[in-house]
């Protein structure tokens, strides 16, 4: 299945203040990217190693990029220390979340 044609609305759900967007991180690829789904997840691909936060660091900046929003939008609900992540998204609806981050996985 090409990415296009991936449904990332298993990855994304409404929040009282905006989306909750469920990632799948892999830490120390040779670039950062958006790699699709990994499930019910969206696979982003980090440059950073998973030390000291790096990771997740870059992961709250290549969404708040993806997404056209400040860093400080962006809260880590879950997975500080892990692949998997929750993110919330403040601000933001689903439709918009998911049009946006649809055109960055698009461009992977």
């Amino acid at each position: 299945m090409s990415n296009s044609e991936q449904d990332l609305t298993v990855a994304v759900s409404a929040h009282s203040v905006g989306a909750v967007v469920r990632l799948h991180v892999q830490p120390g690829a040779r670039r950062t990217a958006f790699c699709g789904l990994h499930g019910e997840r969206i696979r982003i691909a980090v440059a950073e190693p998973p030390e000291n936060g790096r990771a997740t660091a870059a992961v709250l900046r290549l969404l708040a990029e993806s997404l056209n929003r400040p860093v400080s939008a962006i809260t880590l609900l879950r997975g500080q220390t892990s692949r998997q992540k929750d993110l919330l998204v403040s601000g933001m609806t689903v439709p918009e979340v998911l049009q946006q981050l649809q055109d960055s996985v698009d461009r992977g």
